[in-house]
């Protein structure tokens, strides 16, 4: 039986939200099977429970907001994508704001949190979710599709009208694994234009933004001194976007998913539509790692080599 995952022990870490500038206090704990990753605001009593889900998302400005209707939790994309990508399926996260916060505006602090804390196996079914049908979800000149593939396999293309994007080849196809999604995508950070930096302060987001957690564009090139981590950064960090903003669907996704120009309105829309639907998807689970699909195959081994290393660490 290919088994769902949590965390083997708790942790702590601090750091400030992007959009509001709060310092942030955070706890990842272990949670039991088939909770999924629930969210929970500390500094309220009792405290308020909100499930990372796709139909829970409230707003989707320059983040994932999640809500009950009530409370909200916002900028929890780059964490949820770590959880993916190191194949956690529940945990609890507790904050003690409204936002998550943002380390180093990548993943990669965050994937750091969870081989510290600890994978291990449960005795439950993972579930994944298999795309059935091609789905489309447009806007503008903007879109993401779902398509059927055996595996899970990320394509972005992004375009911007500024001159650090002239004549430069920002597309990228990923068959996603843990491998690619530690040495390259978790590393992607965000980024932003100096020109909108005012503009958006008053409308109270990226409050907290600077050079040490975000790639900055000027005029005409990048402010921050140290340059980028990759060649592709930039549409690396949109698809690490893509990857936490997919996972709120609630399972592993068997399939592709394709963007151009998406961001996170677009991303939760096109969970939407595909759920709105159940023709267009189906429920899986696999007893052993030989069925599964495609790069799940080289992903299940993975995580279960980083269970049993943890364990290992932990019995010594």
């Amino acid at each position: 039986m290919i088994k769902q995952r949590t965390l083997r022990e708790s942790i702590k870490a601090a750091g400030i939200g992007l959009h509001t500038g709060k310092h942030i206090n955070m706890e990842l704990h272990p949670a039991s099977t088939n909770s999924g990753i629930v969210f929970r605001r500390t500094d309220m009593s009792p405290a308020v429970e909100i499930k990372a889900h796709a139909l829970n998302v409230q707003r989707t400005v320059l983040s994932t907001e999640i809500s009950n209707g009530a409370v909200s939790i916002c900028t929890i994309e780059h964490l949820v994508s770590a959880l993916a990508g190191m194949g956690v399926d529940n945990a609890y996260i507790d904050v003690d704001q409204e936002e998550v916060p943002v380390m180093d505006g990548s993943a990669s602090n965050y994937v750091f949190l969870l081989q510290s804390a600890g994978i291990r196996e449960q005795d439950a079914p993972k579930k994944y979710i298999r795309i059935l049908k091609a789905i489309e979800y447009a806007q503008e000149d903007k879109k993401g599709e779902f398509l059927p593939y055996e595996g899970y396999r990320i394509s972005f293309e992004i375009d911007f009208a500024h001159p650090f994007f002239a004549n430069k080849d920002y597309k990228i196809t990923l068959d996603f694994s843990n491998t690619s999604f530690i040495k390259e995508i978790s590393r992607a950070r965000t980024f932003g234009f100096i020109k909108d930096i005012h503009r958006l302060q008053k409308q109270n987001l990226a409050l907290g933004g600077n050079i040490n957690n975000a790639v900055v564009l000027g005029d005409t090139d990048i402010l921050n001194h140290d340059g980028l981590r990759h060649p592709k950064e930039l549409v690396l960090h949109k698809a690490l976007d893509a990857i936490g903003d997919l996972y709120l669907i609630g399972h592993s996704i068997i399939g592709e998913f394709r963007g151009y120009k998406s961001g996170h309105y677009i991303n939760n829309q096109l969970i939407r539509k595909l759920l709105a639907d159940p023709s267009n998807y189906r429920i899986e689970e696999f007893n052993d790692s030989k069925d599964l699909p495609g790069n799940y195959r080289l992903l299940n081994h993975l995580w279960q080599d980083t269970s049993q290393m943890t364990a290992a660490q932990t019995n010594d």
